[in-house]
């Protein structure tokens, strides 16, 4: 039985570093690639295209079953029409253009998507909507410590609550504790998604398309197949999706 086909896009490297002649590299954090193993994938990493984007783009989804968009960097706020914050992260344009790209190729051939982090930010812009650059933005009432580092990132530090009619509630049923290793959030959601799951201070930590070939979340379950199984269940389900 053939595998099906994972495209995960991979981050670029884009500072100096003394261990590599050539300071600009691109890489895909192994957990990523072992939870799609894990669950009967097949990985292809998908390098960012350099030039002829828009063939190398299409002839990338045609051979792909399905997208794994991972996490990383922070999304250029002009994607969605406002100019940078003191509080914006680093950016990476060329990724967010190769992203957005391969994004609108897949939903035009209904190829399943997923979106951790970083990832499930870009599906919210590619779908419409935009983001608070950082939480502080946002203004919370009682905001929870979302980035949790100095703490491991395999630690699970706070609760989501997870919608009674959504595609996590059969994996980790109606409440899940969960990592949090992020600065920037949902702010309006996109017209095309729906609210998969909250955390206590209502930030968005799951979503969905309404036609249901796009998923994401806000945390960062790769990181915690090893010591919660209920994790590597996401990928599974997601591999399944094809």
């Amino acid at each position: 039985m053939m595998r099906p086909i994972v495209g995960i896009l991979g981050a670029q490297m884009n500072h100096a570093d003394n261990q590599f002649i050539d300071s600009r590299f691109e890489y895909v954090q192994d957990v990523n690639i072992a939870a799609i193993e894990t669950a009967g994938g097949l990985p292809m990493i998908l390098p960012i295209a350099k030039m002829d984007l828009k063939d190398l783009v299409s002839e990338y989804v045609n051979r792909i079953d399905a997208v794994f968009l991972i996490g990383g960097e922070d999304s250029d706020s002009q994607l969605y029409g406002e100019q940078p914050d003191p509080l914006l992260g680093e950016i990476d344009q060329q990724r967010d253009l190769f992203e957005l790209a391969i994004y609108h190729q897949a939903r035009e051939q209904h190829k399943p998507i997923l979106g951790i982090c970083r990832g499930m930010q870009l599906i919210n812009i590619a779908e419409g909507g935009n983001l608070y650059q950082d939480i502080k933005l946002a203004r919370i009432d009682q905001p929870l410590k979302h980035d949790q580092q100095p703490t491991v990132v395999t630690a699970e530090t706070q609760q989501i609550k997870i919608q009674a009619n959504s595609w996590l509630r059969p994996l980790l049923g109606d409440k899940h504790q969960v990592n949090s290793v992020h600065h920037q959030i949902v702010h309006q959601l996109a017209p095309t998604l729906q609210v998969a799951a909250n955390s206590a201070d209502g930030v968005v930590e799951a979503i969905e398309s309404q036609d249901h070939e796009v998923y994401g979340v806000q945390f960062h379950p790769e990181w915690l197949t090893k010591t919660d199984p209920a994790m590597q269940t996401i990928f599974d389900w997601f591999v399944k999706q094809v």
